[in-house]
């Protein structure tokens, strides 16, 4: 039996795997419908090893390949969902290189969400304005590359 690592009134936490994506010097950022800037991530599932969900991850919200260079920390934070119930959501980032070329097709359900690369000051402006935490870890990698 295979089910998402996600929260529910009866178990309220949920796994998640992100991603630090460049290709050359720029980095991967997805604009939500809603206007929301986030990293890449991708809910666990029982059944997969955390590099399973990172290269399903990659391939549904970014369409492509990459691989895993180092871990870079973890994130806590708190949501609700539709039903009003609060979440606690782990989220383990990697920092990735984005693999060759092709362009594989995002799964369904994230073709509203538009695929950025951008600029490292740009990715942490972005972060920044829409007060997503995942800035923290965006911060790491630039620290670490200067």
């Amino acid at each position: 039996m295979s089910f998402q690592v996600r929260g529910t009134k009866e178990n309220p936490y949920h796994l998640s795997i992100g991603a630090v994506v460049f290709n050359g010097d720029k980095y991967a950022l997805l604009k939500k419908s809603n206007g929301y800037y986030t990293l890449p991530k991708e809910t666990t599932y029982s059944n997969e090893s955390i590099e399973d969900t990172f290269m399903r991850g990659m391939k549904e919200e970014l369409g492509i390949k990459a691989e895993v260079m180092k871990f870079i920390g973890s994130l806590f934070t708190k949501f609700n969902r539709p039903d009003n119930i609060l979440i606690n959501k782990t989220t383990i980032y990697f920092l990735c290189k984005k693999i060759g070329n092709s362009r594989l097709n995002p799964q369904v359900d994230e073709i509203d969400d538009k695929v950025l690369w951008l600029k490292s000051d740009n990715i942490e402006k972005y972060l920044d304005e829409c007060n997503n935490p995942e800035v923290s870890i965006f911060k790491r990698i630039k620290k670490a590359s200067s």
